[in-house]
């Protein structure tokens, strides 16, 4: 990648794909690193070679809090996972748009249920966003006058 516009249409693209799920697998598990590896070397690449010290000093303190993100996105990544998705809720206008939910917990800690909205686009390709966290399993507020409940077997 050459060119700013090259490497800024790279960055919508790993965002936009980020969404999907193809046959199980959540792309943004493997777009999220992508993007927060990308980012500093897009802001590095912007700047010009020769730089001012004002410009290093910036710098500097960008890298240290960027840093610092990352390492908490890095230890979240390592120690942090996703349960198996389990059905939870249909559209009742529209069929190919359910809520799913996955245990999501770190190691050593109880996990929060996370609800996700999925809409098909066929069997095997489904677009995801998020949708709401409950830390309490029992207390699950959905409207269900827009979603009926799935009866899990």
């Amino acid at each position: 990648m050459r060119t700013i516009k090259q490497k800024l249409i790279f960055l919508v693209v790993l965002i936009l794909v980020s969404p999907l799920v193809i046959w199980g697998l959540r792309i943004s598990s493997v777009t999220y690193p992508l993007i927060w590896i990308f980012i500093p070397y897009l802001i590095y690449s912007l700047l010009k070679r020769h730089k001012s010290l004002l410009k290093k000093i910036l710098l500097i303190i960008f890298l240290l809090f960027y840093g610092l993100f990352f390492s908490f996105f890095l230890l979240r990544f390592v120690l942090c996972g996703y349960g198996p998705t389990e059905e939870k809720y249909l559209s009742r206008s529209n069929s190919d748009l359910k809520i799913v939910g996955r245990d999501f917990s770190c190691f050593g800690t109880t996990g929060d249920l996370v609800l996700y909205k999925q809409y098909s686009v066929s069997n095997n390709i489904k677009l995801e966003t998020y949708y709401k966290t409950f830390v309490d399993y029992k207390n699950i507020n959905v409207d269900t006058s827009l979603w009926k409940p799935i009866k899990n077997y």
